[in-house]
């Protein structure tokens, strides 16, 4: 049996003319003992070297499926649970393989579960959690895999309020806990379960954070969130809308697109609407519409037609404004080129004066 599972894998513990690396990780954790320990490490330390660029990693650019199963085992073990060195390793070690698609297409759950029960047993520990973290979001790229991971999301949550650690660690964790719930959140059984585990509130406060990418990562989950008639309850209820209206102004483009495409979902009901037109975000909605990027206009246009009246609604009004609105996105589309176009002759000015200086 254990030649035939063997067969299936180019990094199982046999001798195999790819990934030899992997392969001697395998071997070693498979036999590991105390005199292993320093010759795991190095190798782990040293795999992960060479592998952490997807550009660069032979692991990733090879097709052959690796075998993930001896270093998910091995975190079930008090020698690696003992050893946060080692723990570390492996885990960055299996975050790195989720990023292939073949691996996280037929991941199984043993592969999966001991490295979210690490949430529960190093709860302050920034640096691994940030790796689990990133785990998570690597295996939720196949939506197959988010049931996997249910039990490990009021962890994520707590990550995000996480009020130990400082400085970029926390900052880190943060992200990476909320990128992995935007992604759990794509699916109908994610948003359940995270509604389920009062995320919500969290989320909110997190758009206060001064760390751009924690705001990104939220509004982004949000978003995700808000296509489930109890999270726009739960956002409007636990006063999330003003909150979202406030990131139409002064932010990121990707942040102003999740918070415009957010409130777009917002409208469509009936108790939200109302407050979403109260909170003032007819203005910024309209100054969308003249932004260069087509993504965030539709949505700024989706919310201000939710806001106008009922999307099914087509009388002769209604016509007009939508006429208006797509006139204004052309016009922000033609700004846009005009300023690329502008920007570019700038460029070139820059560099024709720096050539000629040179010379």
């Amino acid at each position: 049996r254990e030649a035939n599972r063997n067969k299936q894998y180019t990094s199982s513990p046999v001798k195999s003319p790819y990934m030899v690396d992997l392969y001697t990780i395998n071997q070693l954790v498979f036999s590991c003992n105390a005199h292993d320990h320093v010759k795991l490490l190095q190798l782990l330390k040293a795999w992960i070297e060479k592998n952490k660029d997807p550009e660069t990693s032979e692991n990733f650019q090879s097709p052959e499926r690796d075998d993930m199963s001896y270093l998910g085992n091995s975190l079930n073990h008090s020698t690696f649970l003992t050893n946060l060195g080692l723990l570390t390793n492996v885990v960055r070690t299996l975050k790195i393989l989720s990023r292939k698609p073949v691996n996280r297409c037929s991941i199984k759950p043993q592969e999966v579960t001991p490295v979210i029960q690490l949430f529960e047993l190093f709860p302050d520990n920034c640096e691994l959690l940030t790796d689990v973290s990133h785990f998570v979001l690597n295996v939720c790229y196949h939506p197959h895999n988010i049931k996997l991971v249910l039990s490990g999301i009021k962890q994520l949550t707590q990550c995000i309020k996480m009020e130990n650690g400082t400085g970029t660690k926390k900052d880190d964790l943060r992200v990476a806990a909320a990128g992995a719930l935007q992604c759990i959140c794509m699916e109908e059984c994610g948003k359940v379960e995270v509604l389920e585990c009062m995320a919500v509130p969290v989320l909110l406060g997190a758009l206060e954070s001064a760390e751009l990418r924690v705001v990104t990562r939220c509004i982004g989950t949000l978003r995700n969130l808000s296509t489930n008639s109890r999270a726009v309850a739960q956002i409007r209820d636990c006063d999330g809308i003003p909150k979202v209206v406030k990131l139409l102004k002064g932010y990121t483009p990707e942040i102003r697109g999740s918070a415009a495409g957010l409130l777009q979902n917002m409208c469509r009901d009936k108790l939200s609407l109302e407050v979403v037109r109260n909170c003032g975000a007819v203005g910024p909605l309209s100054d969308l519409l003249f932004y260069d990027e087509l993504s965030t206009q539709l949505s700024a246009v989706g919310a201000l037609l939710n806001i106008n009246g009922q999307s099914h609604d087509d009388t002769a009004g209604r016509k007009v404004y939508r006429k208006s609105l797509s006139q204004a996105i052309v016009m922000g589309m033609l700004n846009g080129l005009l300023a690329d176009s502008n920007s570019e002759k700038e460029t070139f000015v820059v560099a024709d004066e720096v050539a000629k200086a040179d010379t």
